[in-house]
């Protein structure tokens, strides 16, 4: 009982509630359209917080431990959404698409009653790890990307 009243046990309506307050703070055209962009060109910079949301799902799934890799499609309607309102996250909406979308089929293949469609050990490395790899390099991209595009002087 103590530990919940100090916020230390969080329960579904808690994850609710956190689930909805980021969504309408992510999507909410005034939260969005009120940032200016840095480089003085004084237009609107709605794209950052989806592409922030889509940063910190993809954050979460590289760090958080015994997180698997179906978790990385909580990344894509952010990312998406930040392609919409600019066109500059167009190539990482799609680098993060299709990471995620080779991580379900080398892991999960078409279903359960498909035959495996890529063996995992063709490369004579395990190919998840190749991808792996990519998904660092693709995360290192994003995050460059988006520290120099934040509406945040600094």
């Amino acid at each position: 009982v103590g530990a919940h009243r100090a916020g230390l046990v969080f329960d579904d309506r808690d994850l609710g509630r956190f689930a909805r307050t980021l969504l309408t703070r992510v999507l909410s055209p005034e939260r969005t359209t009120v940032r200016r962009r840095v480089d003085g060109s004084g237009g609107d910079h709605p794209d950052f917080f989806p592409a922030l949301a889509g940063w910190l799902a993809q954050a979460y799934v590289m760090f958080a431990t015994q997180v698997h890799e179906n978790h990385l499609a909580l990344a894509l309607p952010f990312v998406t959404l930040a392609a919409v309102f600019d066109r500059r996250w167009r190539g990482m909406a799609v680098a993060i698409t299709a990471i995620a979308a080779l991580n379900l089929l080398l892991f999960y293949g078409w279903g359960t009653d498909a035959p495996v469609v890529i063996r995992r050990d063709i490369t004579g490395v395990d190919v998840s790890v190749l991808l792996a790899a990519v998904n660092v390099i693709t995360f290192g991209v994003y995050t460059r990307r988006l520290a120099t595009s934040s509406p945040v002087p600094g």
